[in-house]
C-alpha cells in the first residue's frame, strides 16, 4: 500500500510528478462532484438483496456452515430462498412427508439457516415451491411441477410454516407463492404444470394459509417470467406484493410487464426477486470475473429510479456458476461490487456533472465524515478519468482507492488478489482536491474518503423490534422516492422532478424505546404547491383489540389546510387524533418524541411510524434520524 500526500493544487508534488499528471488530465475525461449539494435517489441499502438457491446447502448444510458472517460482510439485508419441496435434486425437498390428511414437518434441516439469518438482521423472502411430497398426483420425477392434489393440505402446510418461523425472532418474512409459474420449456412447463387460473388457484390457499400463520407476514407472487396473466390471477385476493424475474432486461419487466398488472393497485410493491446483468453464467463466464462488478454498478444505477420496487434480489449468492461467492467461499468481483455499495458507499447522493459520459458512469455520496466515489468502465478499452471532488464535508482525511478489474479483488481472474484491498492512501489537507486515473476496460474504481473520525450514518440503530415496511405507489412513474433503513432508522423521502405528488413509507415496530430523538435535514425549496401540501411524521398507536386506536401527526408549520388525501393504513384518517406543530421540522434542530407518554391506555406496544412528503415542490427532498434515547 502506498501513502502519499492528497491537496488542491497539487503543491507537494515534485515539478516531474505534476507535468505527468498534467499530462494525463489533458487527455482525460474529467467529472466534477459537489459534496455540498445532495441530489436523488440516494443509494439505499434496503434496495438490494441476494438470492440462494438449496442446492449449496446439498453439500454444505446449514447445521455445519454459519454464513452469518459473511451475510454482515456484504451488508446484505435481505435474502430470498427457494424451499423447492418435492424437487428430488434439492436441499430438504422431503422436510414434508406424512400424508395429505396428516403431513409432517421436519423444520430442523432449515431452522438452523434462519436462525442465522435472524442473527445477521436479514429479513428472508421464502419462496414456497414445489409440490411436496404427500401431495404429489403421481410418482415420476416431473410431478413436483404439478399443482398440489389436495389445496386444503397445501393451505395449512403454508399456515404451519410461517407460524413456524414466526417464532424463530425473524423480521416478518415474505413469503412468495412458486416460482415461474409461466415459464416455458422441458417440452412443456419448467416449473408449473398449469395455467393463470390454476396458479391462482395454488396461490390463493397457499396465500391464505400464509396470512393465517403470520398476520405480518407480506404474502404474494407469483415470480413471473413475462407472462402478467399470472399476477392478475391473483389481484383479487389479499397480497402484499407483485413479484418478477429479470436477466438483464429489467425496463421491460419491470417498466412495462409487471407495472402493467398493479397499475390500479398503489399498495402493491414490485420485487424483483431474481436479477443479474448477464443472459449466460458460469465459473470462466463474464459472470464471474471482474466485468460483473462494472455491469452491478450500472444496473444499480438504473434500478434506483424504480421507486416502485423496493426489493432486488441479486442472483445469486452461493453458487459456482451464478453466485457472488464460489461453493468453496472465494468472493467473486461481483460480491466486492455488492460490499462496497452496502457498507462502504454512503447513502445521501451528490451531483455529479456530467453524469456519465462516453461509456464512463459515477455513483457519488456523502455524509459528515466519509465520502465516497464509484467510477467505472462500460468500455473493453481503458480510460483515463479526473474526477474533482469539492466541498467534501471535512477538510482533513484520507482518500482511500480501491479498484475492481482483472488484476484486482477478482478471484476467478486472478486468484492470488482476491481481496478488496487498498492500492493508495493519500492525506487531505482541504475540502476540495482531485484524482485523476486509468480505469480499465470494464473495471471499476471505489475512492473512500475519510475524516478518520470513525463515525457513519450506516452504523446499526435501532428505534424497538422492527417488523416490516408499508408501501404506498399513487404514481408508479415519478423519480421521488420514500425509504425507512431497518437497520439504522433513518428515513428519506424526495419529491424528484415532481412539483406534485406524495412519498411516504409505513415502519411497523414493536416493543418502541419510550422515547425517540428526531433530526431533519432539508435540501430544496419545500414549497407548498396546493392544499394537501404537507411535510409530517405520523404516529398510530396499535391496540390490543387489533387495528390502531390511536394517530398523532408532527408537522412543519400551522397552516390551515382541509386535506383530502388518503391515508393507506394505521387508522387511516386523513385527520390525525392529535395534531402537533414541530418548527424543528422545519430548522433541523433535533427534538424529542415521547412515545410512551402519548400512546393510549389500550396500547398493544406497536407503532407504525409514516414520514410524509406531499406536493412540495421538485426537488424538495429529506433525511429523518430517528434514535433511541
Amino acid at each position: 500500500m502506498n501513502t502519499r500526500p492528497w491537496s488542491r493544487g497539487l503543491r507537494t508534488l515534485s515539478a516531474s510528478a505534476v507535468l505527468f499528471l498534467a499530462s494525463m488530465s489533458a487527455h482525460a475525461q474529467t467529472f466534477h462532484v459537489d459534496f455540498s449539494k445532495e441530489s436523488g435517489p440516494p443509494l439505499l441499502k434496503t434496495k438490494f438483496g441476494v438470492y440462494q438457491t438449496p442446492f449449496f446447502f446439498k453439500t454444505s448444510p446449514p447445521s455445519a456452515f454459519d454464513m452469518t458472517g459473511l451475510l454482515r460482510e456484504a451488508g446484505v439485508q435481505d435474502l430470498r430462498y427457494e424451499m423447492a419441496w418435492g424437487k428430488s435434486d434439492a436441499y430438504a425437498y422431503d422436510q414434508i412427508s406424512g400424508s395429505a390428511a396428516d403431513p409432517r414437518i421436519d423444520f430442523s434441516r432449515l431452522d438452523p439457516f434462519l436462525g442465522q439469518l435472524a442473527r445477521a438482521g436479514v429479513t428472508p423472502l421464502l419462496a414456497m415451491t414445489y409440490d411436496p411430497l404427500p401431495l404429489k398426483t403421481g410418482t415420476d420425477w416431473q410431478r413436483w411441477k404439478d399443482a398440489p392434489s389436495d389445496l386444503a393440505a397445501w393451505g395449512q402446510i403454508n399456515r404451519r410454516y410461517a407460524e413456524h418461523y414466526r417464532g424463530l425472532g425473524l423480521r416478518a418474512p415474505f413469503y412468495e407463492m412458486w416460482n415461474e409459474p409461466d415459464l416455458p420449456g422441458d417440452g412443456g412447463k419448467v416449473f408449473f404444470n398449469g395455467g393463470p387460473e390454476d396458479y391462482g388457484r395454488v396461490a390463493r390457499a397457499g396465500l391464505a394459509g400464509v396470512h393465517a400463520g403470520d398476520p405480518d407476514a407480506h404474502a404474494g407472487g407469483p415470480a413471473m417470467a413475462y407472462d402478467a396473466g399470472y399476477a392478475r390471477s391473483i389481484l383479487s385476493d389479499p397480497i402484499d406484493f407483485i413479484s418478477v424475474h429479470a436477466y438483464n432486461n429489467f425496463p421491460i419487466q419491470v417498466g412495462a410487464i409487471a407495472r402493467g398488472a398493479v397499475k390500479d393497485r398503489p399498495d402493491l410493491p414490485i420485487l424483483l426477486t431474481e436479477y443479474a446483468s448477464f443472459t449466460e453464467f458460469g465459473l470462466q463466464k463474464p459472470n464471474s470475473r471482474s466485468v460483473a462488478a462494472e455491469r452491478f454498478f450500472r444496473d444499480a444505477r438504473g434500478l434506483l429510479t424504480y421507486s416502485d420496487t423496493p426489493k432486488v434480489y441479486w442472483a445469486q449468492w452461493i453458487d459456482d456458476d451464478l453466485g457472488m461467492v464460489t461453493h468453496d467461499l472465494h468472493r467473486k468481483a461481483l460480491f466486492h461490487a455488492f460490499q462496497i455499495y452496502q457498507t462502504m458507499l454512503p447513502v445521501d447522493r451528490s451531483p455529479v456533472s456530467p453524469d456519465g459520459r462516453d461509456g464512463v458512469g459515477l455513483l457519488a455520496a456523502s455524509d459528515d465524515h466519509n465520502a465516497g466515489v464509484v467510477l467505472w468502465n462500460e468500455n473493453t478499452s481503458p480510460k483515463t478519468v479526473t474526477a474533482i471532488l469539492d466541498k467534501l464535508p471535512f477538510a482533513k482525511g484520507a482518500l482511500r482507492v480501491y479498484r475492481i478489474d482483472a488484476a484486482h479483488a477478482s478471484y476467478v481472474d486472478d486468484p492470488a488478489h482476491e481481496a478488496l484491498a487498498v492500492e493508495t492512501t493519500q492525506s487531505l489537507t482541504s475540502s476540495g482536491a482531485s484524482w485523476t486515473g486509468e480505469i480499465p476496460g470494464e473495471g471499476v474504481v471505489f475512492l473512500r474518503i475519510s475524516d478518520g473520525a470513525g463515525q457513519s450514518l450506516l452504523r446499526p440503530a435501532s428505534l424497538g423490534t422492527f417488523v416490516k415496511s408499508l408501501y404506498w405507489f399513487p404514481d408508479r412513474t415519478t423519480d421521488g422516492w420514500a425509504d425507512f433503513d431497518p437497520q439504522t432508522s433513518i428515513a428519506r423521502l424526495g419529491m424528484g422532478g415532481r412539483a406534485m405528488g406524495i412519498q411516504q413509507i409505513g415502519a411497523v415496530i414493536d416493543r418502541p424505546a419510550p422515547r425517540w430523538r428526531v433530526q431533519v435535514r432539508r435540501r430544496g425549496p419545500f414549497v407548498p404547491q396546493s392544499g394537501n401540501a404537507l411535510f409530517a411524521l405520523r404516529l398510530d398507536y396499535g391496540s390490543k383489540r387489533g387495528g390502531y386506536s390511536k394517530s398523532i401527526l408532527w408537522r412543519d408549520d400551522s397552516r390551515q389546510t382541509v386535506r383530502t388525501s388518503a391515508f393507506p393504513w394505521g387508522r387511516k384518517t386523513t385527520t390525525p387524533d392529535v395534531l402537533h406543530v414541530e418548527k424543528a421540522l422545519r430548522t433541523g434542530k433535533a427534538f424529542e418524541i415521547s412515545v410512551a407518554r402519548e400512546a393510549p391506555a389500550d396500547w398493544s406496544h406497536r407503532v407504525l411510524v409514516t414520514p410524509i412528503l406531499e406536493d412540495m415542490g421538485a426537488g424538495s427532498q429529506v433525511r429523518i434520524i430517528l434514535k433511541a434515547m
